[in-house]
């Protein structure tokens, strides 16, 4: 098949693509940062000497750490990375997102999460936001490191970054210069001198770029090898799939999701500026008011999300006119509930959310609805997350890898040139995710349709055997968020003498949700009289609680191991 941008010309390392963008765009804004543009030709330069910087200090296969979160240094770090031939980590920090709302950074503990993406890849340059300092030393490195501190403070308008002091003081987030540190600003300024110069040329596009965390969710972390060739060939497949929907040069796209994060480290950032020559703007910390006044005012064109923000600007009721601008709601890192799907439908005017599906290994995408696809539904998508993208293969496999026909549930399979390389100094998992013939087994239960479109079904591990049956906790947990009453809900499976295994709910009431059907009992009776579930189904417990954040990740997404965890406790 011909395509017009998946073509082995175009796969390049990630440096050639971006000096590319810079040659092309020139002074034409790449990044808008809290009211200040970046333009392309700054952008590279200040890539290329903090390149200058992180080769001088590092050698050829080193790992070099980013723990920050959206700002203008992250892109800048990562890029740097990848032009001075190394290996960029991102370290997630979704992990402490909701601590970071709510706590001085002194008192916030780092995470086992954190500590185990710094300890495993041991890297020899780790750039961080100055606040996150007080959390990064509680890993208590034991190897040879030269850490660089950035303020989010050093790319502000002028007014802002006289103001910035009182807000981060505020925040509980003014901390002291870290003592045997390098500033940011000063890493940008070593020069070029024999020793550290650049060759993008001797870059090869099968190099590794990314080493990406993954499998938060199992409380297992692990490191997703990723080269420029993963990465790239997933741009463009994205812009193939989306054909002349998007368009070149024009597009404004909301950088609201954890750079850190895969899904916006590829939808929002490598696609913004290596593959569309768009402008990026960036939003340190999601909050719906601020978000829906930068759409408005930013003109965005394209706003990537997730459940929980669109969840939040629903609740909001924000005003139709902060959305004219938009053509695409894309949805991605999990489901979107249909109350969700509607209420953001009404509020925008008729918008529809369309769903992605994916994940780090795979750089991340694997499938993506588009309009034509949702022609008919009325916005009743289901559980559809699309066609696959181009070149990108799949399959639904039964528990002993045989292939299923259309309709039948098994776990999806994916193969393409974008699947990762392996895992991080990990070969048992490395064979363990791999089947006999390099294909992906992706961890995740789905069907095709007669359309050969992808729908998710859950997550394998979260399938419960209830009298040797498999029992789908989403299936319940659609049943149960009907309830008018009831905001959020999960279901997980806990063990039971009889039954092997017995789901369990665990509830949120809606804040102004009636007395009716808002205690255990009725809302077991309402989901008994109301709903088709067979009687493996029905879960043997409801619990009712204020909130589900605990157990969340600041994307919104739920670890399941920490429910379960919670109710054997």
């Amino acid at each position: 098949m011909e395509y017009r941008w998946l073509k082995k010309e175009n796969i390049k390392p990630i440096p050639e693509l971006l000096a590319h963008s810079a040659d092309i765009m020139n002074r034409k804004t790449a990044i808008c940062y809290e009211g200040r543009s970046i333009s392309y030709k700054e952008l590279f330069k200040k890539c290329i000497q903090l390149a200058r910087f992180i080769k001088f200090h590092s050698y050829p296969g080193d790992r070099i750490a980013i723990f920050m979160p959206n700002i203008p240094q992250f892109i800048i770090a990562y890029y740097a990375t990848l032009m001075a031939g190394r290996i960029a980590v991102p370290i997630n920090i979704v992990s402490i997102g909701g601590e970071l709302k709510k706590k001085r950074v002194t008192e916030i503990k780092i995470t086992d999460e954190i500590r185990s993406q710094l300890v495993d890849t041991r890297p020899s340059i780790i750039f961080m936001a100055d606040f996150l300092y007080p959390i990064f030393v509680q890993t208590e490195v034991d190897w040879p490191c030269v850490r660089v501190v950035a303020s989010p403070k050093e790319w502000l308008p002028t007014i802002k970054k006289i103001l910035y002091p009182f807000y981060a003081r505020r925040r509980g987030r003014l901390v002291k210069n870290p003592s045997r540190c390098v500033s940011f600003t000063q890493a940008l300024k070593v020069r070029f001198f024999i020793g550290n110069e650049l060759n993008f040329s001797k870059i090869s596009p099968n190099n590794i770029a990314n080493l990406q965390p993954t499998g938060g969710t199992s409380g297992i972390w692990k490191m997703a090898m990723l080269t420029h060739k993963n990465l790239v060939v997933n741009c463009l497949q994205i812009r193939e799939r989306f054909g002349d929907l998007l368009s070149y040069g024009k597009e404004i796209i909301l950088g609201a999701l954890p750079l850190c994060h895969s899904y916006g480290l590829a939808v929002c950032m490598n696609m913004t500026l290596l593959s569309l020559h768009g402008k990026l703007v960036l939003v340190p910390e999601f909050t719906p008011e601020k978000t829906a006044k930068l759409i408005k005012k930013n003109k965005i064109t394209i706003f990537p999300g997730i459940n929980r923000m669109y969840q939040a600007i629903v609740d909001k009721e924000l005003s139709k006119t902060y959305f004219k601008s938009l053509k695409f709601f894309i949805s991605g890192a999990g489901s979107i509930s249909q109350n969700i799907r509607t209420g953001f439908k009404k509020l925008t005017g008729g918008a529809l959310i369309m769903d992605g599906y994916g994940l780090s290994e795979a750089s991340p995408v694997v499938s993506v609805t588009l309009p034509g696809d949702l022609v008919g539904l009325d916005g009743e998508t289901g559980n559809l997350i699309g066609r696959p993208l181009p070149e990108t293969k799949i399959k639904i496999c039964d528990e002993k890898g045989n292939e299923l026909p259309s309709g039948e549930a098994g776990e999806i399979v994916v193969s393409g040139d974008q699947i990762m390389i392996g895992y991080y100094n990990n070969p048992k998992e490395t064979d363990e995710v791999f089947d006999g013939n390099g294909w992906l087994r992706t961890g995740d239960i789905g069907y095709t349709d007669h359309n050969g479109c992808l729908h998710f079904v859950d997550r394998l591990k979260d399938m419960i055997k209830v009298m040797g049956e498999n029992v789908y906790p989403s299936r319940i947990e659609k049943e149960l968020i009907k309830n008018p009453a009831i905001s959020e809900a999960i279901v997980v499976g806990m063990p039971d003498p009889k039954m092997d295994e017995t789901p369990v709910a665990v509830v949120v009431l809606k804040t102004k949700a009636d007395d009716i059907y808002n205690s255990e009992t009725d809302i077991m009776l309402r989901l008994k009289a109301d709903s088709a579930l067979g009687r493996y189904y029905l879960p043997s417990k409801i619990i009712i609680m204020d909130s589900l954040d605990e157990f969340k990740n600041i994307a919104g997404k739920i670890y399941k191991y920490k429910v379960k965890e919670f109710l054997l406790k």
